[in-house]
């Protein structure tokens, strides 16, 4: 990377828009952009529109402050804001409403790996469970964190790119909800790679059946078909089944 590259990567560090973003993340995607653009500058504004797309869209900076209010709220006594705050998290909202998921999922198990969480770890917290979660967006890792501490829940996040290479501490389970097209859209057969890698005896895995707007256009099909496919040697699918907006793949060591 020359000099003009590496300014142009700093000012994307730097930026407001991105500073809450993991580093490694931004400095992946920035790089993957100046194979395909003519200048930094123009890959500098591919980048930032990719990475609004993978975690901005699911956490303006204005909703974090109000996450911030709410864990001050929290500490002050006010029971609620927890739940108000799980319902600011776009990935995570969709999450208060998967008892049918998760009653049909878990197995006593008691620790769980969670990745790309958002705020989710907190909830899978109230459920009992000792729960590590990572996220780019390092924002949502602190607030996790802080929420965590003062609520005594046995949760923990980190601040991870899951496309760089880095270890995973053993656990029951791991949740991937809605997040294996994300990968494969960014790295080619990384799904495959991600799930042998982890250190766990079971995994949820989940797709959506059907866009935002709420069209069914043969996702289910399309996704059905692909996972099936790409599930590694050593895991099977054990269980499948869907709820509304989402498909769901149960898997265990074979």
């Amino acid at each position: 990377m020359n000099e003009s590259e590496r300014a142009c990567l700093e000012k994307a560090l730097q930026s407001k828009a991105l500073r809450d973003i993991c580093p490694e993340t931004v400095a992946r995607v920035y790089e993957e952009c100046l194979s395909r653009y003519k200048t930094p500058k123009e890959a500098e504004r591919a980048a930032r529109q990719h990475l609004h797309g993978i975690a901005g869209a699911y956490l303006s900076p204005e909703q974090m402050r109000t996450a911030r209010k709410c864990l001050s709220e929290y500490r002050s006594g006010d029971a609620s804001a927890l739940a108000r705050v799980l319902s600011l998290h776009a990935s995570t909202r969709e999450r208060t409403g998967a008892e049918a998921i998760y009653g049909r999922f878990f197995r006593g198990e008691k620790t769980v790996l969670d990745l790309a969480c958002g705020f989710h770890p907190l909830q899978l917290g109230l459920r009992g469970l000792n729960v590590w979660g990572c996220d780019i967006h390092r924002g949502a890792v602190s607030l996790v964190n802080d929420f965590a501490e003062a609520a005594k829940l046995p949760v923990r996040a980190e601040a991870r790119d899951l496309l760089s290479d880095g270890e995973y501490p053993p656990a029951d389970a791991a949740l991937l909800m809605k997040l294996l097209p994300l990968l494969e859209r960014q790295k080619k057969g990384f799904p495959s790679e991600l799930i042998s890698r982890l250190p766990v005896r079971r995994m949820l895995v989940t797709f959506p059946s059907a866009t935002i707007s709420g069209k069914r256009v043969g996702m289910e099909k399309h996704y059905t078909e692909w996972f099936e496919g790409i599930v590694p040697a050593g895991w099977r699918i054990e269980d499948r089944f869907s709820v509304p907006g989402e498909i769901c793949f149960s898997l265990s060591e074979a």
